[in-house]
This record gives C-alpha cells, sequence and structure tokens, in this order.
C-alpha cells in the first residue's frame, strides 16, 4: 500500500512478481540451485559439475542440465 493525497492506493504487483515467479519455476528442485551454484564458480565441464555436487549422477545430472538449457 502507498499513501497519496492522503488516499490508500493498492499497487498491483503481479506484473512485476511474472520474472520472479519464471525464475522459481526454472529452478524448482534443489539439485538446480547445487548446479548453478558450481556453474557460478566459473565455467564448467561436465565431469567438473558432477564432482562439486555430492551424490549427483550423470544421468541426473544431464537431464538438471538439459532442463536449464530450456
Amino acid at each position: 500500500m502507498i499513501l497519496t493525497d492522503g488516499q490508500t492506493k493498492h499497487v498491483t504487483c503481479i506484473g512485476e512478481m511474472l520474472p520472479i515467479r519464471d525464475a522459481l519455476e526454472v529452478v524448482g528442485s534443489k539439485r538446480k540451485v547445487l548446479i548453478l551454484t558450481s556453474l557460478m564458480q566459473g565455467n564448467r565441464r561436465f565431469t567438473e559439475i558432477q564432482r562439486s555436487v555430492a551424490q549427483l549422477n550423470l544421468k541426473v545430472l544431464a537431464k538438471e542440465l538439459k532442463d536449464l538449457e530450456e
């Protein structure tokens, strides 16, 4: 709510929240957050990402990277 000229106006923030909603849809799993954290440390090769994320097998990593790419 913003007070303007003594009147309370409701500000709709739905338009401003759409990018946040889209980002949360993409980064919906904890594995994706861990992968993104690994990528933020610099350009990584596939096996380097796998080593940096504990207990992540090749098949799951490939799927998650493909989802992130889309």
